[in-house]
């Protein structure tokens, strides 16, 4: 049995030059309930595969997950939920979708179109917004979008929606 691990890991080695990048399991990082809300309304979604970049930034940070992160989007107190989802079937068709805590349940709201990796910028985190070419401060915490050292925008809850700020070049 052991040998047939030992094959089946080198097989892959062989055929990608370098060996698995493991990233611990996104599920770990989500709330139950939260879980349970996405699945309900996400049907033929599921939570997305960082690519092998991103895969290998995130593997030594057990507390983070590329395709999940948590703040208070929309300022009321309580932790949301941000992830990083893909059509199955059509890997390449990406969302970014809020879980905004109500009470003991989460609302599922639709923030945007997703790529790259998930983080949250801090309440009061000073940025540079491209598209109005100034520099703003967040009033509630943000979800950053973005491909490590390439590009990125921010995804701001404001009015009942979230808008998208085009905040990394």
């Amino acid at each position: 049995m052991t040998k047939m691990i030992f094959l089946v890991v080198l097989m892959a080695f062989l055929q990608t030059g370098d060996p698995p990048v493991k990233v611990s399991p996104a599920e770990k990082f989500i709330p139950q309930e939260a879980a349970a809300v996405l699945t309900a309304r996400f049907r033929s979604w599921e939570i997305a595969s960082p690519d092998d970049e991103t895969a290998s930034y995130y593997a030594t940070k057990q507390d983070l997950h590329p395709s999940v992160t948590k703040g208070d989007y929309d300022g009321d107190g309580s932790t949301d939920y941000a992830v990083f989802l893909s059509r199955k079937g059509n890997p390449s068709d990406r969302i970014v979708v809020a879980l905004l805590a109500r009470g003991n349940s989460f609302e599922a709201t639709y923030a945007g179109k997703g790529f790259g990796y998930l983080l949250t910028l801090p309440k009061g985190t000073r940025d540079f917004d491209y598209e109005t070419r100034a520099y703003f401060r967040y009033r509630n915490d943000a979800i950053l979008n973005a491909i490590l050292d390439k590009a990125g925008w921010s995804l701001v809850y404001s009015k009942g929606r979230f808008v998208q700020l085009v905040t990394s070049d």
